[in-house]
């Protein structure tokens, strides 16, 4: 391998892991933003970049434990799934 080939390949090495990084960074801020709103105006907010089930998917991953208890609470369950009793 020529030195000219070494330094191209740690180039595109080095912005791979810049691309990698930047879209890791996109889907923290996007989780931050999904813990703040409901789940409409996520995907409102984030429609013309990806599709419905993908923002459904991480807006419920992030406010799951919340969304278990509102519903455990709605069916008069504690909270874990276990009756009242």
């Amino acid at each position: 391998m020529t030195n000219l080939s070494k330094i191209l390949t740690t180039k595109v090495k080095k912005q791979f892991n810049d691309d990698i990084e930047k879209k890791v960074n996109g889907i923290r801020d996007m989780q931050k933003v999904a813990k703040e709103v409901t789940l409409t105006e996520f995907i409102e907010q984030y429609s013309s970049k990806f599709d419905y089930i993908t923002l459904g998917s991480l807006w419920y991953s992030v406010n799951q434990s919340e969304i278990d208890r509102d519903f455990a609470e709605e069916l008069n369950i504690s909270y874990g799934g276990t009756d009242p009793e």
